[in-house]
């Protein structure tokens, strides 16, 4: 079993900072986040024996505290691999299913409080959507 993880911050809501708009961003973010999910997520033994795959993109907020809040999924993509085409499909769903939108959320909410982005010298919100890729080898 292979589990891929990429994560990339995006997005401005209202009061709410890009990331790359603020002036300091959060401490725990690529260096840390990725090693993290790695260890801590879990391919639900479902979706392990029902070879399902796919992308999910798990938005989420680092407060002015550093504490997560608002985790939800934006995003699905589902791999669906064609025998007759030897390729795997990629297909936008609401849901994967068998567990693995779940586990993509529990992990992020997981998270160890950050150390929150500042904007002139004052801790503000920092929207992040991370796409997490469960992949069986």
């Amino acid at each position: 079993m292979f589990v891929a993880i990429s994560i990339r911050a995006v997005g401005q809501i209202d009061s709410i900072y890009q990331i790359n708009k603020a002036f300091g961003k959060p401490k725990f973010t690529y260096n840390d986040a990725i090693p993290y999910i790695s260890k801590n997520l879990k391919y639900p033994a479902k979706a392990i024996l029902d070879k399902v795959q796919g992308k999910i993109f798990v938005s989420f907020m680092v407060n002015e505290d550093g504490h997560i809040s608002d985790v939800t999924i934006k995003k699905c993509i589902q791999f669906v691999y064609d025998p007759v085409l030897n390729k795997t499909a990629e297909t936008e769903v609401e849901k994967i299913g068998d567990g693995l939108d779940e586990e993509a959320i529990r992990v992020i909410r997981s998270m160890p409080p950050w150390k929150p982005a500042k904007q002139n010298g004052i801790p503000i919100k920092v929207f992040f959507t991370l796409p997490i890729v469960f992949k069986l080898s």
